[in-house]
C-alpha cells in the first residue's frame, strides 16, 4: 500500500510534515485577531476568548505529545519490515 501512494516522491513518508507552519498560521491569525480586536474595543469578553483559545491550543499540544509519549507508538512510515499491503492481497 506504501508503495502505491508514494510511487515516485523523493520524500514521501519521511516524518518531516512541511506544512506544519502553514497549518498553524490560519489558527495563529485567528487568535492575534481576536486579541487585537479585544484590545482595539475594549472588550473584555473578546479578551477571554483569545484566552480560552490560548489554553484550548496548549492544552491539546501538550495532551498530543503526552500521548504520543506515553502510547510509544512507532510511526507507521518507520517500520520498514511490515510486508508490503499489495502482496499479501
Amino acid at each position: 500500500m506504501r508503495n502505491h501512494f508514494t510511487r515516485g516522491a523523493t520524500t514521501a513518508l519521511n516524518g518531516k510534515d512541511s506544512s506544519d507552519l502553514k497549518d498553524a498560521v490560519p489558527a495563529a491569525g485567528l487568535l492575534a485577531g481576536t486579541w487585537l480586536c479585544a484590545g482595539a474595543f475594549d472588550d473584555s469578553g473578546g479578551r477571554t476568548a483569545a484566552w480560552a483559545m490560548t489554553e484550548a491550543a496548549a492544552f491539546s499540544t501538550a495532551a498530543a505529545y503526552l500521548f504520543k509519549a506515553v502510547a510509544g507508538r512507532i510511526r507507521h512510515d518507520a517500520r520498514l519490515d511490515l510486508p508490503d499491503m499489495d502482496t499479501i492481497f
